[in-house]
């Protein structure tokens, strides 16, 4: 199912879903708005608080950087890679092993791709080392990737997209159209360039590593924090009693190594249980607690109300 058709499928979900919360309640507040995700364990969900709507995002970004040609992963957004050393990029297949993430002082691609001795004076090209790379795209898509060149202007890459049968597709040969002053933004599953949307938290499953095991995966929260997105957590008070932000509130910021609301984060939010009696069940681990929200400048309360079969069900509110 392309791109398209998966949002139009979470649109009709949600709008069926969704409980509208909004009758003012009896002091004049109001009572916040209750929305169901889709199957975040089936496709991500990205929601913004100002427009109140899952909204997309892009998988990898291309641009010029301190007179290099980077690649960045979405990493905010759950976007993870891993360098392949086969040198093969038809050969090389999807590796049983830990992806990793963007952070702020490393890059899985970056421009770690380029061979320097190919440089070009004349145009100030580049081109690739060969390195190949498998990628986890925000769509859950399993993407075997590899930069060919690069330029002041334009990015040249290539890529597959692993199918259901487990074999990668179609080469894609793209050329990514890029300036110094205006970095590209690419999404794998409509294979096009777009304009990011805002968005402030995401509703993801991620892929996990454990030796012996493989990859699995995690239904997890994550805050946008290449937007600056903030959180703070009041374990005490309830949703309908907080109509502004405490003064002594205790703020965190997730970053490409912790997620604090995600999985083993300090304050998860989807906990996951193998021990009995639960057996390898996903809970919501603490139904009581509200989470403020800083995005922007502006201030919205969070309470997570349920969570089942992929599904979580919240209420929000701005303050």
């Amino acid at each position: 199912m392309n791109k398209i058709n998966r949002l139009s499928a979470s649109l009709v979900i949600v709008i069926s879903l969704i409980a509208w919360g909004c009758e003012k309640d009896n002091d004049g507040q109001d009572s916040g708005e209750e929305i169901f995700t889709a199957d975040i364990t089936s496709m991500s969900q990205f929601f913004s608080f100002n427009t109140g709507e899952f909204v997309n995002t892009y998988d990898i970004v291309f641009s010029l950087q301190n007179m290099s040609y980077v690649v960045q992963l979405n990493s905010a957004a759950g976007v993870q890679a891993i360098l392949d050393s086969s040198g093969d990029f038809d050969a090389a297949s999807h590796p049983d092993t830990s992806f990793l993430y963007d952070t702020s002082d490393y890059n899985v691609i970056g421009s770690v791709w380029l061979d320097i001795d190919t440089y070009n004076p004349t145009d100030h090209s580049i081109q690739s080392n060969g390195n190949i790379y498998f990628i986890r795209s925000a769509d859950y898509e399993w993407v075997k990737f590899s930069v060919l060149s690069g330029s002041p202007t334009e990015f040249s890459i290539k890529y597959a997209v692993k199918q259901e049968d487990d074999t990668f597709g179609e080469i894609q040969l793209v050329t990514i159209v890029y300036s110094e002053d205006s970095s590209a933004y690419y999404e794998f599953t409509s294979g096009e360039l777009m304009e990011p949307e805002n968005w402030d938290i995401g509703f993801i499953s991620i892929s996990v590593y454990a030796p012996g095991v493989g990859i699995f995966f995690m239904p997890a929260v994550h805050l946008n924090y290449d937007e600056g997105v903030r959180v703070a957590v009041l374990e005490t008070t309830d949703f309908d009693d907080i109509f502004s932000v405490p003064t002594d509130v205790n703020w965190l910021s997730d970053t490409g190594g912790q997620r604090n609301l995600g999985y083993l984060g300090p304050s998860e939010v989807l906990v996951y249980h193998p021990e009995p009696p639960y057996n390898h069940k996903v809970l919501l681990e603490h139904p009581e607690y509200v989470y403020l929200i800083e995005t922007n400048g502006l201030f919205y309360k969070i309470h997570f109300l349920e969570y089942s079969s992929g599904v979580v069900l919240f209420e929000y509110d701005k303050l």
